[in-house]
């Protein structure tokens, strides 16, 4: 069984107004704009990548939203041919965050609704 170990600390919290309004850029006017054509509900901020190895494409986008329940990280990352790349992950992602928001994921909860998530939650994460 694998156990995850820290192998350093980094202090980041200094830099996090700068990386904030890079992210934001990225999905407003940037490389993860195509995010933008199929979700606009709330901001979402993030960072696309690309590269390749052997012929074969990765892609991947990384996204942080402050959503109406709380913080969300979601990544996407593919591999694959010419069609893979940073870009693509993005507008996966606004997707992904588009079919939250119409199986109304985003809702406000009951107090027994969010108890009833965080059994599910719990229930489903340990193995």
């Amino acid at each position: 069984m694998f156990t995850p170990r820290v192998k350093r600390m980094l202090d980041i919290a200094p830099l996090l107004p700068e990386m904030h309004d890079g992210m934001e850029g990225a999905v407003d006017y940037g490389t993860a704009r195509s995010l933008r054509a199929t979700f606009h509900e709330f901001p979402v901020l993030g960072k696309t990548g690309t590269c390749s190895n052997d012929g074969t494409r990765y892609g991947w986008f990384a996204s942080y939203a402050d959503t109406p329940n709380g913080k969300m990280v979601v990544v996407i990352f593919l591999e694959g041919g010419r069609p893979m790349f940073g870009p693509k992950a993005a507008e996966i992602t606004g997707e992904f965050y588009r079919s939250l928001w119409q199986n109304n994921y985003f809702q406000a909860k009951t107090p027994q609704m969010a108890q009833s998530y965080r059994w599910v939650s719990q229930t489903t994460s340990n193995p």
